[in-house]
């Protein structure tokens, strides 16, 4: 496949995930009825050569869209640490 297909295809996945908020296992997005309907299974797998390849093609070629999608990971982990600070008693 071109590269410039490639690209496509995983700029339309990483926009699908960020919207997610999270990277869809592949059998979660099999079922899924909220994906674009030009992009099956099927053809994630005729143009990139599987789930995984276009996963990682995202990671490394759409860096912004990584960022996005991991963001809501990275919120939760900060929050914790000072929820945990509010809940301290000092010790006078």
């Amino acid at each position: 496949m071109t590269r410039n297909r490639k690209h496509k295809l995983v700029r339309e996945l990483g926009m699908y995930f960020a919207e997610k908020g999270k990277i869809v296992p592949a059998r979660e997005y099999k079922v899924a009825n909220d994906r674009p309907n030009f992009l099956t299974m099927k053809e994630i797998v005729k143009v990139m050569g599987s789930y995984t390849a276009a996963v990682e093609w995202i990671e490394k070629y759409e860096p912004e869209l990584w960022g996005i999608i991991h963001q809501v990971e990275k919120v939760e982990e900060k929050e914790a640490p000072l929820a945990k600070l509010a809940q301290a008693k000092t010790g006078s």
